[in-house]
């Protein structure tokens, strides 16, 4: 159970403009109070660092993780022990398809095993 494992992490932030609209606070006649808006951002972008801490404090100083980002997600690498205590702790989702769980990971798998078959 020493193998390498892929997740996904998703930051509560996407995009800037986008996140300040779903900041917005409106005063009771319909104008946007700005610094009530701006706290909420200001919320949100603290909740998004405190689970980049909490990730960073889990991995070891001494590890084998890869760390990517793609336009929507971050994606981890390494070492199984590690990526399965970032799900169990929901700082990041195993990803399936990059565990080898696809169609043709599959089909590989059943060809070695019926290799082995016929080896015995």
């Amino acid at each position: 159970m020493n193998g390498r494992k892929y997740a996904t992490i998703y930051l509560p932030y996407f995009k800037q403009g986008d996140d300040l609209n779903s900041c917005i606070q409106k005063n009771s006649d319909g104008s946007v109070d700005t610094k009530a808006t701006i706290q909420n951002h200001i919320s949100l972008l603290m909740a998004t660092i405190e689970q980049l801490q909490k990730i960073h404090d889990l991995i070891p100083n001494m590890n084998n993780c890869e760390i990517s980002g793609d336009t929507h997600h971050i994606g981890i690498e390494g070492n199984e022990r590690i990526i399965n205590k970032l799900v169990e702790e929901k700082l990041a989702t195993i990803d399936e398809f990059w565990n080898g769980e696809s169609e043709e990971s599959n089909e590989s798998e059943e060809s070695n095993e019926s290799e082995e078959t016929e080896e015995a």
